[in-house]
C-alpha cells in the first residue's frame, strides 16, 4: 500500500517544527554554548541561523523539483547519484533515529521537573518517563499522520507562546530598570570581542545547529502532501524564518536575564533549566511550572516527529531494495508501521545502553546523543548543498540565476568549518569521541554501497522510476 497524499502546507510545517522542537531548543541548547563562549551565545545562534539559511537554500530549491518520502535520499540520489544519495539518507536516518532517544530524554527531564513542581513526587526517575515517551511515539505515529501533525502544531504553538511571553517580560524589566539583580540592557552579546575569539564562537555554533537541525523534516512528506512542489518549499522557508527569530530572540533574552557578566554567563551555563530559573525570578514560580510542562510537551513532540521522519526514510529504503521488504509495508491507515516499530524499539534500546554505560543524567543523555545526531546531519546538509549546486547550475539546464551559485557553496564551506571545529582543538570527554561515532556511521554507509554495487544500481533504477523531476514550467513560484 502506498502513502496517502492528503496533507496541507501547515501540516508539513508541523513535522519540521516537531523535529526541531523549538521550545526544548530554547530551554536547553544555550547552556552548553554559554559554557564555551560566555555571553556570546546570541552571536553563535545568529551565525547558526545564517548557516542554516545558506543550507536551506538547497533544500528549498530542490524540493521545488523533487518530492519523495526518502527526503535527502532522493534529493541527493537524483542530483549526485544513488551511492551518495544512500549515504546522505543513511546519515539523515541516523539523525532522526537518535533524535527520538535524545528528545525523549529531554521530555523526561522536564516532565520530572513539572511533576516535582506540582508536588506529585520528588526524585522521580527519568528513564521510565523517557521510555514511555518513546512508546507513545509508536502509538500516535501508527495513526493517520494528520492526527499527530495537528498535535505537534498545537503543542508547539502553546509552548512557544509561553516562552515569548517570558522573553517579553525579561526585555521589559531589563529596559525599565526593574530586573531582579539590576541586569543591564546591551547589544554586546551580538558583538565579537570580550575575550572570546571568533573560532570559539564558531565551535559553539554546533549547539545552534542542534536547535535548527530537523528543519528539512517536511521534505519526508513529499509523497503525502497535496501539492508538494509548492507546499514543501514553503514549509521549509517558514520553519527557518520562524525558528530563527525565536532562537536568536530567546538566547538574547536569556543572556540578558542571567546578566551580561562573567558571573551571569556561569550561572547560565550551570542552569539545567534556564527558562525555569528566569521565569521564577522575572515573573512567578507558577510560570516556571507551566514552562516545564510546555518544554516536556515540546520535547515529546520532537521525538514524535523524528520517529515519523525515520520511519518514512526506512520505508523508502526498503521499497527500493535496501533492507527487509517488510519495512516497506503500510497499515490500512497508510502508515509505515513496521518500520516505525523498529525505530521506536531501537531508540528505547539506545537510551538504556547510554544510561548503563555512559551517563545516568537526562541532561547529559540529551546532549551526548543529540550532538552525535547533529554531526550526522551536518554531513547530510553538506551533500544536499553540493547536490543543489550541481543540479541547479551544471546539469545541462540553468534552473537558477548564476549569482546564486555562491549560496550553496558558502553553505557547504560553513558546514565543513563547523565540522572541523568539532575535532580541532580537541574537546573534553565525551565530546572528543562523539564525532568519531558520527564519522563511523557515515563510513559504514559508504562501505555498504561498495560491497553491494548491484543493490546500489538497483536503487538508482528505483529512484528513476519513483521520482518525477518537475520541469521548470511545473514548479510553483517561490514563497
Amino acid at each position: 500500500m502506498a502513502l496517502r497524499r492528503e496533507l496541507k502546507v501547515w501540516e508539513a510545517l508541523a513535522l519540521s517544527l516537531g523535529i526541531m522542537g523549538p521550545t526544548i531548543a530554547m530551554a536547553l541548547d544555550g547552556t552548553a554554548a554559554a559554557g564555551l563562549i560566555g555571553t556570546k551565545v546570541p552571536f553563535a545562534f545568529l551565525l547558526a541561523l545564517i548557516g542554516i539559511a545558506l543550507v536551506g537554500y538547497g533544500f528549498v530549491r530542490l524540493s521545488r523539483y523533487i518530492s519523495h518520502a526518502g527526503s535527502v535520499y532522493a534529493l541527493v540520489g537524483v542530483t549526485l547519484g544513488p551511492r551518495t544519495g544512500f549515504v546522505g539518507g543513511w546519515a539523515l536516518w541516523g539523525f532522526y533515529f537518535v533524535s527520538v532517544a535524545a528528545s525523549s530524554a529531554a521530555a523526561a527531564l522536564f516532565g520530572v521537573a513539572f511533576l516535582d513542581s506540582v508536588g506529585v513526587h520528588r526524585n522521580i526517575p527519568w528513564l521510565p518517563l523517557a521510555l514511555l515517551s518513546v512508546a507513545l511515539c509508536g502509538v500516535l505515529n501508527s495513526r493517520k499522520f494528520k492526527t499527530p501533525a495537528r498535535s505537534l502544531l498545537a503543542i508547539e504553538v502553546i509552548s512557544i507562546t509561553l516562552v515569548v511571553i517570558l522573553c517579553v517580560v525579561i526585555f521589559a524589566r531589563v529596559l525599565n530598570g526593574s530586573a531582579p539583580h539590576e541586569q543591564k540592557f546591551t547589544f554586546s552579546p551580538f558583538l565579537p570581542g570580550g575575550g572570546i575569539n571568533f573560532s570559539a564562537i564558531m565551535a559553539a555554533s554546533v549547539f545552534g545547529f542542534l536547535a535548527f537541525a530537523g528543519f528539512e523534516g517536511a521534505a519526508a512528506l513529499g509523497e503525502e502532501t497535496d501539492n508538494p512542489k509548492r507546499d514543501i518549499p514553503r514549509a521549509l522557508i517558514y520553519a527557518i524564518v520562524l525558528t530563527g527569530i525565536l532562537f536568536v530572540m530567546s538566547m538574547f533574552a536569556e543572556t540578558l536575564g542571567f546578566g551580561v557578566t562573567t558571573a551571569g554567563a556561569e550561572h547560565f551555563a550551570r542552569s539545567a533549566a534556564p527558562l525555569d530559573a528566569l521565569a521564577d525570578e522575572f515573573v512567578d514560580p507558577g510560570l516556571a511550572t507551566i514552562l516545564n510542562f510546555g518544554a516536556a510537551s515540546s520535547a515529546f513532540a520532537s521525538a514524535l516527529a523524528a520517529a515519523a521522519g525515520a520511519s518514512r526514510l526506512m520505508f523508502a529504503y526498503s521499497r527500493d531494495g535496501w533492507g527487509p521488504r517488510a519495512f516497506s509495508q503500510t497499515s490500512k491507515r497508510g502508515e509505515p508501521t513496521t518500520a516505525l516499530t523498529v525505530v521506536v524499539s531501537g531508540a528505547a534500546a539506545l537510551m538504556v545502553i547510554v544510561y548503563l554505560t555512559v551517563t545516568t543524567s537526562a541532561v547529559n543523555e540529551f546532549f551526548y546523543i543529540g550532538t552525535t545526531g547533529v554531526l550526522m546531519v551536518i554531513v547530510v546538509y553538506a551533500v544536499a548543498s553540493f547536490g543543489a549546486f550541481r543540479f541547479l547550475f551544471f546539469s545541462g539546464v540553468n534552473r537558477a540565476p548564476r549569482w546564486e551559485m555562491a549560496v550553496p557553496l558558502m553553505g557547504t564551506v560553513y558546514l565543513a568549518y563547523v565540522l572541523y571545529k568539532q575535532f580541532v582543538p580537541t574537546p573534553v570527554f565525551p565530546y572528543n569521541v562523539i564525532p568519531y561515532f558520527a564519522v563511523g556511521w557515515v563510513l559504514l554507509a559508504v562501505a555498504l554501497t561498495l560491497v553491494r554495487p548491484a543493490q546500489t544500481k538497483h536503487m538508482g533504477e528505483a529512484l528513476t522510476t519513483d521520482v518525477q523531476v518537475g520541469s521548470d514550467s511545473e514548479v510553483a513560484p517561490k514563497a
